[in-house]
């Protein structure tokens, strides 16, 4: 079972929180844990919510929607969704490398 995870940039220019989605009082945040272990979330912009593909590039790093991944030597790709899967046109996604998001 794939695990569910997301990321998003903090409002607060932070940089990007990885974690569970929660939407409270017209507000979104990612919970997730901090080194201590106690649970927090971060306020993120809405517009910057990445849903985890569930894989892994060639590197190890996790592959969430909205990325742009280095294919080969000219093909640059943006990781998409559909309703049912995660793709970056024709290319198996555990043969690229993760080299930035969209939303950057």
């Amino acid at each position: 079972m794939r695990e569910i995870l997301f990321k998003a940039k903090q409002v607060d220019g932070e940089g990007w929180v990885e974690g569970d989605y929660v939407r409270s009082n017209k507000k979104t945040f990612i919970r997730g844990n901090d080194v201590d272990g106690y649970s927090l979330a971060k306020h993120v912009t809405p517009e910057t919510v990445c849903q985890f593909t569930g894989l892994l590039d060639k590197n190890g790093s996790k592959i969430f929607e909205g990325d742009m991944v280095f294919v080969d030597y000219n093909y640059l790709g943006e990781v998409t969704a559909t309703m049912f899967n995660f793709y970056v046109k024709k290319y198996a996604l555990n043969k690229c490398s993760v080299i930035g998001n969209i939303h950057d």
